[in-house]
C-alpha cells in the first residue's frame, strides 16, 4: 500500500500516487518540496518532474552498458573503504567512491581482477577510462547478490543529483556520522547562495539575518541549560555546574547552524561566505585582461572550464546526448534547418556542442541622463543550443563569457576585446573540451549569434548606418528599391558565402567597385572556421516587428477603424 506524505490518500497503485501528487499538491515549491514517495527515501523536490526522474533512477532497474539489467532488488553496492551500503546503481557507486578520493582516501579498483589502488581523483578517472572502458563485471565485495525488498527499504541512499535546474546545492556522499556535518554545512552555505542568487536577498541583507541568528542562539542558552538540568533530574542523576556547561556547549557545538554563523565560523561573514562558496561550489574565475597600449581592462569568464563543469553534471549530460525529434518534412529543431545541416562539423555523426552566443549593450547606471553613455556595458553571454527548447531559453541556462565597457570596443575594436573568448572558440572547434564522464572530448562551434541590429552589423562586418545605401546583412537590396518594390515580389538578391568571401577578399585587396554594405572582415569567421557571418546572424525579432512593424501596422489598423 502506497501512502501520501503529504495528506491521508492511500493507493496500492505507485503510479496513481504520482497523478494525486500531480493533481492536489501541485503549489510544491522549494519551500514546500514534494517527498519521495518511498517511506526510507528522505529525497524532496521542488518540480514534479524532478521527482519522476528520481523514480525513475534511483527506485527502478539500472541497465548496464551490456545492455543486460541489474534489478536493485537482488544487487547492493559495499563500499570497500567504508561501511557504507546501497542499491546497485552504477553512476552513484563512482560518486560515492569519488567521495573518498577527494579526501585523499586511497580507494581500490572495482571491477574484476583488478589490483589497481589510488587516492588521487584524476588518476582514477585515468585508469577507468583507460582500462575499464566497457567493463561491466565487478568485484563480489563490491557488488553483493544478498539484497532484498526489505533490505533495500532499510539502506540510505548516496548522493542524488537532481534534475531539478532551481536546486541550489547537490548531495554529496555521506560516509557515515563523521561526514555528517560537512554535508550539513555545504547545504547551509547553498541555501545562503541561494537567497542572494536566486531569492535576491542583498549581501547586507544576509548578513543581518546571519547576525540575528547567532543572537537567537545565544540568548537561547539558559532555555538549553534548563532542559538539560531537568532531564536530568527526572532521571535521578547527579551532577555539577561543569557537567551541565560541558553538555550544553556539546548541543551547541553539534548545531552546524550555530556553528557556522557564530563569529568565528567560516560562513558569518560575506568574505568567508565567498571563500567558501569558491572552494565547494562548481565556480570558474573571471580572469581580467589589460588592454595593450592602455590601462583599460575587461574581465573574461573562460568558456572552456565552464563547459567542463556545466557537463559534469550527470543529468545535464543526459539533457545533451538526447537527440531532438525529427520527423520527415518537419521543421522540430535547429538541427532540421539547412544552415545546421551545411555546418561541416555539427552536420557529422556523434555528438558536438552548439554555442549559441548572444551579444547586447546595457547600462548599469544612467545619473546624467539615458544618452550619455558613460556607464554603458558591452556583455557577451552564451548557452548550448544542445539544451530543449524550455531550458535553452532560461535566464539559469545562459553563462556570462566577457564584460567590457562600451567605449573600450569602440576605441579598440572586437578583435581586440574578444580575443581570448574567440581563442577558446578555436580550441573547442580543432581539439574540444575534455568531458570527465565520457572519457572523452566533445568539439563544437558557435552556431548563431543573438543580438541586435547595429551589434550584428558590427560583428559580421556590415555598414552599422541604417541609412546607408546597402543596409541590409541578408540581400542586396538598396533603401530605395525597399521602398519602391514589393517586399515578396521585389527582385532582390541574397547574399551567399562565395559572394561574401570575395566581396571580403577585394575589400582586403583594395579591388572593389562597390562594397554592398560590407565594411569588415567578420571578427567570428576570421578565426573560426566553421562560422560565417551570413549565416550566423539571425534577425532581430525584437527590434524588427515588435518594436519596428507590429506597431506601425497596429496603428494603421486603429486609425482606419476610426
Amino acid at each position: 500500500m502506497w501512502n501520501c506524505k503529504l495528506c491521508s490518500f492511500s493507493t496500492a497503485i505507485k503510479v496513481m500516487l504520482l497523478k494525486h501528487y500531480r493533481l492536489n499538491h501541485g503549489q510544491y515549491s522549494t519551500i514546500s518540496p514534494l517527498p519521495c514517495l518511498y517511506n526510507t527515501c528522505m529525497c524532496t523536490f521542488s518540480t514534479f518532474n524532478s521527482l519522476k526522474i528520481h523514480m525513475s533512477r534511483m527506485h527502478t532497474p539500472t541497465q548496464r552498458k551490456d545492455g543486460s539489467y541489474l534489478d536493485l532488488n537482488k544487487y547492493g553496492f559495499c563500499c570497500p573503504v567504508c561501511n557504507f551500503k546501497q542499491p546497485f546503481i552504477e553512476s552513484q557507486m563512482f560518486i560515492h567512491l569519488r567521495g573518498h578520493l577527494k579526501r585523499k582516501e586511497t580507494v581500490p579498483c572495482p571491477f574484476k581482477n583488478c589490483n589497481f589502488k589510488t587516492n588521487v581523483y584524476t588518476t582514477f578517472n585515468a585508469h577507468k577510462c583507460r582500462d575499464h572502458q566497457n567493463s561491466t563485471s565487478y568485484n563480489e565485495g563490491i557488488v553483493q547478490s544478498v539484497i532484498n525488498v526489505e533490505q533495500k527499504d532499510d539502506m540510505q541512499l548516496d548522493s542524488i543529483e537532481s534534475s531539478d535546474d532551481n536546486q541550489v546545492a547537490s548531495t554529496s556522499e555521506i560516509s557515515g556520522i563523521e561526514g555528517l556535518e560537512e554535508q550539513l554545512q555545504y547545504n547551509l552555505a547553498g541555501f545562503f547562495l541561494k537567497m542572494q542568487t536566486i531569492l535576491h536577498v542583498s549581501q547586507r541583507a544576509t548578513q543581518e539575518i546571519i547576525e540575528h541568528i547567532d543572537q537567537l542562539f545565544l540568548l537561547s542558552v539558559p532555555l538549553v541549560r534548563k532542559s538539560v538540568v531537568d532531564i536530568l533530574k527526572k532521571h535521578n542523576c547527579t551532577y555539577t555546574d561543569k557537567l551541565v556547561d560541558e553538555i550544553c556547549q556539546a548541543v551547541s557545538d553539534s548545531n552546524v547552524l550555530h556553528k557556522c554563523v557564530t563569529s568565528e565560523g567560516p560562513l558569518s561573514t560575506a568574505k568567508g561566505r565567498k571563500s567558501y562558496y569558491e572552494a565547494n561550489f562548481p565556480y570558474v574565475k573571471p580572469v581580467e585582461y589589460l588592454i595593450e597600449s592602455s590601462k583599460h581592462t575587461y574581465m573574461y569568464v573562460p568558456i572552456l572550464t565552464s563547459l567542463q563543469l556545466l557537463l559534469k553534471k550527470n543529468d545535464v549530460l543526459e539533457e545533451i546526448k538526447q537527440a531532438p525529434t525529427q520527423i520527415p518534412g518537419h521543421f522540430m529543431s535547429f538541427c532540421d534547418g539547412s544552415y545546421y545541416q551545411e555546418n561541416v562539423l555539427l552536420s557529422q555523426e556523434g555528438q558536438k556542442l552548439s554555442i549559441i552566443l548572444y551579444v547586447d549593450d546595457f547600462e548599469i547606471a544612467n545619473p546624467l541622463g539615458t544618452s550619455k553613455k558613460i556607464h554603458k556595458v558591452f556583455a557577451v553571454y552564451w548557452t548550448l543550443a544542445n539544451f530543449p527548447v524550455k531550458s535553452r531559453s532560461a535566464l539559469h541556462c545562459t553563462q556570462l563569457a566577457l564584460l567590457c565597457n562600451s567605449n573600450d570596443v569602440r576605441q579598440f575594436g572586437y578583435k581586440e576585446m574578444l580575443s581570448p573568448l574567440l581563442n577558446d572558440l578555436k580550441t573547442l572547434e580543432e581539439v574540444g573540451v575534455y568531458i570527465e564522464t565520457l572519457g572523452e572530448c566533445l568539439k563544437g562551434t558557435v552556431y548563431s549569434v543573438v543580438a541586435d541590429n547595429l551589434a550584428a552589423h558590427g560583428l559580421a562586418g556590415f555598414n552599422e548606418s541604417f541609412r546607408s545605401t546597402y543596409f541590409c546583412r541578408f540581400c542586396h537590396a538598396t533603401q530605395t528599391e525597399m521602398q519602391t518594390e514589393n517586399a515578396v515580389t521585389g527582385n532582390y538578391v541574397m547574399r551567399t558565402k562565395d559572394a561574401h568571401d570575395n566581396l571580403v577578399q577585394e575589400l582586403q585587396n583594395d579591388d572593389i567597385e562597390e562594397n554592398y554594405g560590407v565594411k569588415n572582415p567578420c571578427v567570428l569567421s576570421d578565426h573560426l572556421s566553421f562560422f560565417h557571418p551570413v549565416t550566423g546572424f539571425p534577425p532581430d525579432l525584437l527590434h524588427d516587428l515588435f518594436e519596428g512593424v507590429v506597431p506601425v501596422e497596429l496603428a494603421h489598423c486603429l486609425k482606419l477603424s476610426d
